[in-house]
């Protein structure tokens, strides 16, 4: 069964989330609040085949204040950018 968009994101963020908990010991103290909010928005949308990255950002807009979130691509380039830095310090 194919993935969907959603659920391919969301591995993509957990992973992100998985160097976070062995950064701490497993505790997971340390992990941002923005990045806990990005997975817990791609989860409504989890079994959704038809959505677009589009569709995405859209809803985010609606559901989250980018003025301090920050818009959906925003959410992407700081996962990218965080993932680059702690698997460098790896």
């Amino acid at each position: 069964m194919k993935q969907t968009l959603p659920a391919k994101l969301i591995a993509q963020f957990q992973k992100l989330e998985e160097l976070y908990i062995h950064q701490t010991g497993g505790t997971g103290g340390s992990i941002p609040l923005w990045l806990t909010t990005a997975i817990t928005f791609l989860e409504d949308y989890r079994h959704d085949s038809a959505v677009t990255m589009r569709q995405i950002a859209r809803n985010w807009h609606r559901i989250n204040d980018s003025a301090s979130m920050g818009n959906w691509a925003e959410q992407m380039i700081m996962a990218n950018e965080e993932y680059r830095v702690l698997t460098l310090k790896e």
